[in-house]
Formats: C-alpha cells, structure tokens, sequence
C-alpha cells in the first residue's frame, strides 16, 4: 500500500527544524499529516512507521515522541497503545481542562430536555425557600438544588468573578 510512497518523498515535504521533520502539506482537519499513496490519503506517521518495518495494526496508534503531531522524522514515531496514548493524554491534563469543561456545560445547558435554565439557576442561588421546596419546585434532585447553592453546578462563567466563589 505505502510502497510506493519513499521516506525520500516524504523528507522533501518536511522542513527540519531540529531533530523534527515537520510536514508542510496536506494535514487532516485535526491537524495530522496526510499524503496521497496508492488512490486514497495515508497517514503519513503510518506510513513512515510502516517504511521503517513497524508496520501499525489496524486501529493502532501511531504517535511521535517528540510530541509535534506534524513531525514525520522516522527516529521519533512509533506505534503505541490507545492505553498509553490515554495516559499521556492525562498527564498533561487534556480531559480535564477548564475551557472544556465549559463547552460541556454549555452544550448541556443548550438541551431542549434540560429542566433548568442559568436565570433559574440564579433564582435558586437567591431563594430563602428550603432545598426541598426548590426541589419540588423545579422538578429536579435535592443535589441539584444544592450544587447550584454551593456553586458547584450551573457557574456562571461569563463573570470575571465566577472562580473565586468556589
């Protein structure tokens, strides 16, 4: 498939900064670097693992360890697990950043099915009603009304202020 394809090719399609071939072509919407071989578009990191004899399972990750997803240089990608992909992933903390926890809560709150709207929210955090009567009230769980009060669900993070209330 990728034989026709020469680390040749694809070093005259890099520019080297470092010890990195970074790619200068084709990438996918995501970024990874891609290259016509064979009538279809390849992956080039696959295609470089694949010239170098460490030919990827279907599915497997291929990935770089110099970290640069345009780097095509054959000393730095290697096939890899999605295990370890994952836990490298965690490590710099990709799951868990605020900016998506944001676009979560957002595509949430946006719902059709959501009970609760961030004026409703606010009208609970303002109440003197009990939480039960909210509850009750609004149609959801007595841990909702509360994570709103405590200002663990439903933060408003258009205000400048919203992170020092936690």
């Amino acid at each position: 498939m990728s034989k026709e394809i020469t680390l040749k090719e694809i070093y005259d399609r890099c520019d080297e900064v470092g010890t990195c071939w970074i790619w200068r072509d084709a990438t996918t919407t995501g970024g990874y670097p891609i290259i016509k071989g064979g009538g279809r578009c390849l992956y080039v990191r696959r295609v470089v693992a694949e010239l170098n004899g460490d030919a990827p399972a279907f599915r497997q990750p291929v990935i770089t360890t110099c970290g640069d997803k345009l780097c095509c240089n054959p000393l730095h990608v290697e096939t890899s697990t999605t295990a370890k992909v994952g836990q490298a992933a965690a490590k710099r903390r990709a799951f868990s950043s605020l900016s998506r926890r944001m676009k979560v809560a957002a595509a949430k709150r946006s719902s059709p099915s959501a009970k609760l709207t961030m004026e409703k929210a606010t009208e609970i955090r303002l109440s003197t009603k009990t939480g039960k009567e909210l509850a009750k009230e609004y149609g959801v769980n007595l841990s909702v009304i509360k994570g709103i009060r405590q200002n663990r669900m439903w933060v408003d993070f258009s205000s400048p202020f919203a992170g020092l209330m936690r």
